[in-house]
């Protein structure tokens, strides 16, 4: 997994996979990842280069962050 950084604030975290996993294995990666940064985006992405998913944390005040993608 390759890390990128944007900003202080802001970390990309790039996976690159024989295949892109399925969204719930995506999503409970996004949420390990909440320990290390509150504003995030995570790159999925297939060896081959042909397919990529994306998912961002939204973070809201008072509330739960939501997972976009």
């Amino acid at each position: 997994m390759g890390l990128y950084y944007l900003s202080l604030l802001f970390i990309v975290y790039q996976c690159i996979r024989p295949e892109i996993p399925a969204r719930s294995i995506r999503v409970k990666r996004d949420r390990q990842l909440l320990d290390d940064s509150k504003s995030l985006l995570l790159v999925f992405g297939d060896e081959s280069k042909t397919q990529q998913e994306w998912l961002w944390l939204k973070p809201e005040l008072g509330k739960s962050a939501k997972v976009r993608s």
